[in-house]
């Protein structure tokens, strides 16, 4: 069973999904949790066996509203067959420190309004 970690912190919500194989239930967790609140996302994608297809749609789902709401939606993965799997126009990056430096240049560049 895949475990589900949400942190929160000031502007971005790191979610964990860590072991096991992601699938809309791992998600279901994280969205439930997440209520109607679109922050900034940081997804980890940490020593899974694999990840369904309902977990990459559930994930791209999220991912237009939070990206529709004017925020950043970024993952955080190693694994080349995890990521071979997401698609490739998405953000990802294979550190936390990577996706807090992608955060703060969107964030940048928004205010400068040139996202």
């Amino acid at each position: 069973m895949t475990e589900v970690v949400i942190e929160e912190h000031e502007s971005y919500v790191q979610v964990t999904f860590e072991g096991g194989i992601a699938d809309s239930v791992s998600w279901d967790k994280a969205y439930n949790h997440l209520n109607s609140i679109y922050p900034n996302l940081i997804i980890q994608l940490i020593n899974l066996k694999g990840v369904r297809k309902e977990f990459i749609n559930s994930l791209e789902a999220a991912m237009e509203i939070v990206l529709s709401e004017g925020k950043s939606f970024i993952f955080v993965c190693k694994d080349s067959l995890i990521t071979s799997l997401l698609d490739e126009d998405w953000t990802i990056v294979p550190t936390k420190q990577e996706a807090l430096d992608y955060l703060k240049m969107e964030e940048i560049e928004r205010e400068m309004g040139l996202r």
